[in-house]
């Protein structure tokens, strides 16, 4: 009666901590955060905000994260997504990343681009593969892209395109007397501009960028469109003209019904446009306009802002931001109604941009290093390549710098890629650290002797290492781990994906097994065994036998593996 347990979370809450609304809130947040599909480390800043502002403070980024597996998502990479989306999503984020300035697609098996765009789906997204039929890729595929080439596309996070030419383009053909005009004759008029201030470089770039900003306007054909004539604004300017006349800040869902059919990707250039456009919240926007402030505002924000600034070498973070003014001058808060950082950090970055460097959530003056402010400069800033690392000095540097618990953990991770793990608390400088190759030969020799009955065997399930060779470092899980995945042992760890930064959950498998996740592991183990459907409390009696699992808990990534489903209380494996 006192106590709730949540499975997806494996964990217990005293039950009067609990809302009663728990899991409206929670789907609240899955939707407005993550959608079909999300890079879940970009919105972990956004996720933890999220569930302190519902009272959801028990539960943190990974109880989250097990709570979308438990609805049904999935992870690829550093995405979260549904399964149903996965397809269209893995393709789009692969041609974003690696194919910036385009991708062949058509039907041809032997298009090099597709076979490439392929091969890195298999390799980044856990072994993902695509079907074979190039034609049906393509027709999936394509309607979110931008037609750039004679049969190419790419993202439109990757064009640059201007509105203001774009505008006098479309007032160009509108006055022309012809019903319809070619591609190729509307390049040729404004080939100039285009070519110096777009990424539009050729007649079919030019028909997919109207179609693009201009769906409904024309109608459009392989090599010309056929005009029907419409009056027209910036979609930026009455992007701001409805924020404004709201008089505060609009959501991406109340936009989607002023704007049917309006994208994101529409969105953000807007935003990027128009200086006095700035996002509020994740999926939440407003317009300067809206902000109540006087030139004694502006002083004071700037002299707060100067201050914080001053005592660490030039560097800001929004949370530090935030709480000083919160502190020194809450009168700007309450009459603005600004509830968190974020909301601060946008109005000071419109307020201050000519002046310091905004990148959320970091602000930087002229006496900070010049650098992009990326969380893994920033990291590198901090720690100044130290040879050792505590984490305990980690936390320290993190609470003077004002960081989230999110922000935390993506600049931890990228601490991690110059730094070796070895211990729960200790990190050596890679520059610093090395395994001589006879220690390295034993350390393989002993891995083999581990694996050698069953072929794998559980980080965790490791207690006494004093087989292991002498090193200068004490022997534990997670210097163990980190060897294998840092040098050829032979061998490499399977993880589940929801991870604790205290306890090693790996399975220690040959560099050569086919299994890519630990999920693939697992139920390729039950199929070896011939066990094809499986009790619940007899599947988790198996993987603590099958040393599979460090505790009796079943993990939450194989209730929603695409090998396997639950009917009733059994598990039934594909």
């Amino acid at each position: 009666e006192t106590i709730k347990y949540f499975e997806f979370a494996d964990k217990y809450v005293e039950q009067n901590l609990v809302p009663d609304d728990w899991r409206t809130q929670l789907d609240a947040l899955v939707q407005n955060l993550v959608g079909d599909a999300v890079n879940f480390f970009e919105i972990l800043e956004e996720v933890e905000a999220g569930l302190d502002k519902s009272g959801l403070c028990f539960f943190d980024a990974s109880d989250f994260m097990g709570y979308l597996f438990e609805n049904r998502y999935i992870a690829m990479g550093d995405y979260i997504m549904k399964k149903r989306g996965a397809y269209k999503r893995i393709c789009y984020d692969v041609i974003a990343r690696h194919f910036k300035t385009g991708i062949k697609l058509n039907s041809d098996e032997n298009n090099s681009d597709m076979q490439l765009m392929k091969e890195i789906i298999r390799k980044e997204f856990a072994g993902y593969t695509l079907p074979d039929n190039n034609r049906a890729i393509t027709a999936r595929v394509s309607p979110d892209l931008i037609l750039c080439g004679r049969g190419s596309y790419c993202a439109p996070e990757n064009v640059i395109l201007d509105e203001t030419l774009f505008e006098q383009i479309v007032d160009y053909i509108n006055n022309c007397n012809e019903t319809s005009l070619y591609y190729s004759e509307i390049f040729a008029a404004f080939s100039g501009r285009l070519l110096a201030e777009t990424s539009v470089d050729n007649d079919n770039y030019l028909h997919g960028a109207l179609k693009y900003l201009y769906p409904d306007d024309f109608e459009y054909e392989r090599d010309l469109l056929v005009k029907h004539g419409m009056a027209r604004t910036t979609f930026a300017e009455r992007l701001a003209d409805v924020i404004r006349s709201k008089g505060g800040p609009i959501t991406k869902k109340e936009l989607s019904k002023q704007f049917p059919g309006v994208t994101d990707i529409r969105i953000a250039n807007a935003v990027f446009s128009d200086p006095k456009l700035i996002q509020w919240e994740y999926n939440e926007f407003n317009h300067i306009d809206n902000v109540l402030y006087t030139d004694d505002d502006t002083a004071k924000l700037h002299d707060i802002l100067g201050q914080l600034l001053a005592v660490q070498g030039g560097y800001c973070s929004e949370h530090n931001l935030f709480a000083s003014v919160q502190r020194d001058y809450p009168e700007f808060i309450n009459k603005n109604g600004i509830k968190n950082s974020m909301n601060l950090f946008y109005i000071a970055s419109y307020l201050f941009g000519s002046v310091y460097r905004f990148s959320r959530p970091h602000i930087a003056s002229d006496q900070f290093p010049d650098m992009e402010l990326t969380n893994t400069n920033i990291a590198r800033f901090f720690v100044s390549d130290r040879p050792e690392l505590e984490y305990q000095e980690l936390i320290r540097i993190s609470k003077k710098a004002g960081w989230s618990n999110g922000t935390f953990t993506i600049i931890l991770n990228a601490i991690e890629e110059d730094y070796i793990k070895v211990d729960l608390n200790r990190y050596i400088h890679r520059s610093t650290f090395s395994v001589a190759p006879d220690t390295l030969d034993a350390v393989k020799a002993e891995l083999v002797d581990l694996t050698n009955d069953s072929g794998y065997y559980g980080v965790f399930a490791i207690f006494n290492y004093e087989r292991f060779p002498a090193f200068e470092y004490e022997w534990n899980e997670h210097l163990l781990q980190s060897i294998i995945e840092n040098y050829d042992t032979g061998f490499r760890v399977l993880e589940p994906k929801v991870k604790d930064r205290r306890y090693k959950r790996g399975i220690i498998v040959p560099k050569d097994n086919p299994c890519n996740t630990y999920e693939e592991f697992v139920i390729a183990q039950m199929k070896k065994d011939g066990i094809h459907a499986i009790e619940k409390d007899a599947f988790s009696g198996y993987l603590r036998r099958k040393g599979l699992v460090l505790t009796a808990t079943i993990p939450i990534e194989l209730y929603e593996d695409d090998g396997l489903r639950i009917e009733g209380n059994y598990f039934v494996f594909e």
